[in-house]
């Protein structure tokens, strides 16, 4: 609502008589300056400032020679708020005062200002005072005193002067009570979103982060440390603006002592330069030393039963307007929030064996003894349980599916396949084609050989012939009949070499065509695609045969360090009983027996040394024969002890690293 301009209000107030005496002050500054102030409530400024500027018009401009504003804090308390023309610095001083003089009860009840005389000791003036009404409710006085019986100021503007800024005063008051609920309201909006953070957090270190990093704008902190405690031992968590912590961290060390004493005390403590108790002073002062703060709080945060949980640190590196009180209430309501979501997680988070024998505030010693006797009661009967109690020892083999009759089909010489006859899984009989190989060297001593086995022919045919006409005509020399002698002797040696030499070579060419050694099927996958054209080495395996129409076999892979426990029942392990499943009947399980067992290791393709173990088995109760399935094998070793069976691979490793410390 506009205030009324000072020149058309009238105001009824009780006034002295005698006092004409004509205007000192204009009635534009007035006016001006009443401007100023309303346009000051209606920038939504602070009370502090209002209350500086008001009381500096009122003694600057107004001509007052002590202004004042009684606010009431409680029934009791008021906060007197002054400016006297004696203050040469022009600083209003505040005071708490819990006995008011009799005139300010007077102006607090009355309707409107009251001009008054007053007389004191030192001094006698003229009084102008009257409520200032917030909502309708008298919560304070503006008082203003001048000295002596004359007035600056007409009482006929003073009094409705007075009563203006005695209104605006009232609108302040009003406004920034509106300001501070709303201020409530978006801090009690931002707390309630901050809880919901926290319901989501799923561990304690999460948690931690939540409250050292998004809980500094909540409680106007520059850093949060957040440290849990066990067993009054504390272990930091998280540190605000901190990705890693450094246990040699001076700053760290400090806030860990001051977590401590904190556990210790078992109260939330402030502490500041002028403000540190004694047993807190040195972990302070280490603090102040090697990271600058200005100021901490430290909150224990406790659980329902009285234990620990964790400490939370709140340190402020420069001067704040929030105060000490204030920031502290801060800092106490943000541990109260975090506490109960705090202890659940940390409840979680803990082990059967820690919630058996945890130590809380709440535990006295007997119980603590009480459960430490039964504690040991169920380890003493584990362990014998562990000993005493016989259980299956099982040892667990991967292995394939296979025909008992099986044969590899090797090449026999260096060369290149040259024609692929069969395709996987085709049924084959004894001695049936299966690839021909060929050499281009052979080949070619073969055609070499030929060409100079009928070569060697022909002249040996001629020298024979030779012979037989210088036989025939006695006119020749004999020299002549000696020299066709030895040539012919010479051809035959030639001729005889070449003609082995070409049976081995018909021999060799012959064995390219390698055959099936047993009837059976083609076990190798996708055989033509692996053979056609491929250069290979005499000995390499080309392919695989089996019998499957006869008896088949689980072909068993055991690791090496398991085979002790195959012999362990006796001298020979055969005869064991065995449990499978195949991959494709999981849920069925079949039966069988150890046929035989390898006395030499092996390095499989995942680099593990293990033994090849046969297991027997009747093949009419498997609904599904195929070459190389894969199958899951469970040999039965006997029975030992129920601890031996569960532990045994780590038993061996301890038994065997022992020895190699010996």
């Amino acid at each position: 609502m506009p205030l009324p301009r000072l020149s058309d209000t009238r105001y009824s107030a009780v006034m002295p008589t005698g006092n004409s005496d004509p205007p000192s002050v204009p009635l534009a500054a007035l006016e001006r300056g009443l401007d100023e102030l309303s346009e000051l409530v209606r920038s939504d400024g602070e009370p502090a400032q209002f209350f500086r500027e008001l009381l500096r018009f009122l003694v600057h401009t107004a001509r007052a020679d002590e202004a004042m504003v009684w606010l009431r804090t409680s029934e009791e308390a008021w906060t007197r708020l002054a400016l006297s023309i004696s203050q040469r610095d022009g600083t209003q001083t505040a005071e708490r005062i819990t006995s008011p003089p009799a005139w300010i009860a007077e102006a607090l009840t009355s309707t409107g200002m009251l001009l008054s005389r007053f007389t004191t000791e030192t001094q006698t003036g003229q009084r102008v005072a009257g409520p200032v009404r917030q909502a309708g409710q008298a919560t304070g006085v503006l008082a203003v005193q001048f000295e002596g019986t004359a007035l600056p100021i007409p009482a006929a503007t003073l009094v409705p002067f007075c009563a203006a800024l005695s209104e605006l005063t009232g609108d302040l008051l009003v406004q920034n009570e509106l300001r501070r609920l709303r201020r409530e309201r978006d801090e009690r909006h931002q707390w309630e979103q901050w809880e919901t953070t926290l319901a989501a957090a799923a561990r304690l270190s999460q948690l931690a982060g939540i409250v050292a990093h998004d809980g500094r704008a909540l409680c106007q902190a520059d850093r949060i440390t957040v440290l849990r405690a066990t067993d009054w031992r504390v272990q930091p968590l998280v540190v605000s603006g901190v990705d890693t912590l450094d246990p040699r961290s001076a700053t760290l060390q400090a806030l860990e002592g001051l977590a401590r004493l904190a556990l210790y005390t078992n109260e939330p403590r402030y502490l500041s330069a002028t403000e540190a108790p004694a047993e807190f002073r040195a972990a302070w002062e280490q603090l102040v030393t090697a990271a600058g703060t200005k100021d901490t709080v430290v909150v224990p945060l406790k659980h329902a039963r009285g234990g620990p949980l964790g400490v939370l640190i709140a340190e402020r590196f420069a001067d704040s307007p929030v105060a000490s009180e204030a920031w502290t209430s801060k800092v106490n309501r943000l541990a109260t929030v975090v506490t109960p979501w705090w202890a659940a997680l940390a409840e979680s988070e803990r082990t059967t064996w820690n919630r058996w024998f945890v130590r809380s505030g709440s535990q006295s010693t007997p119980r603590r003894a009480h459960r430490f006797f039964w504690g040991c009661a169920i380890a003493c009967a584990a362990v014998m349980a562990l000993v005493l109690i016989p259980a299956p020892l099982v040892i667990v083999a991967e292995g394939e599916l296979v025909p008992v009759e099986r044969r590899d089909v090797f090449a026999t010489a260096n060369g290149i396949v040259e024609a692929v006859n069969v395709r996987h899984g085709d049924q084959v009989a004894q001695q049936q084609p299966l690839v021909v190989l060929r050499d281009p060297a052979i080949e070619l001593d073969a055609a070499r050989v030929t060409g100079e086995l009928a070569t060697v022919r022909a002249r040996l045919s001629t020298v024979r012939a030779a012979r037989i006409t210088q036989t025939s005509n006695a006119a020749d020399s004999s020299q002549r009949t000696q020299q066709l002698a030895g040539e012919e002797e010479d051809l035959q040696q030639q001729y005889e070499s070449l003609t082995k030499q070409k049976t081995l070579l018909d021999t060799e060419r012959a064995s390219w065509n390698l055959t099936s050694p047993i009837a059976g099927q083609v076990l190798t996958w996708d055989v033509e695609t692996l053979l056609s054209g491929r250069p290979v080495e005499r000995g390499q395996v080309l392919l695989s045969v089996g019998n499957t129409a006869g008896d088949w076999e689980i072909a068993a892979r055991v690791r090496e360090r398991h085979v002790g426990q195959l012999f362990a029942v006796g001298t020979d392990p055969q005869g064991l009983p065995v449990e499978f499943v195949s991959s494709t009947e999981s849920g069925r399980t079949l039966a069988g027996r150890v046929a035989n067992v390898s006395r030499v290791a092996e390095i499989n393709e995942r680099g593990e040394s293990t033994v090849r173990v046969t297991v027997a088995f009747d093949q009419k109760q498997a609904t599904q024969l195929k070459p190389g399935l894969h199958v899951w094998t469970r040999i039965q070793c006997g029975y030992r002890s129920l601890g031996y069976v569960w532990f045994h691979d780590l038993l061996d490793a301890v038994r065997r690293q022992f020895w190699l410390w010996r």
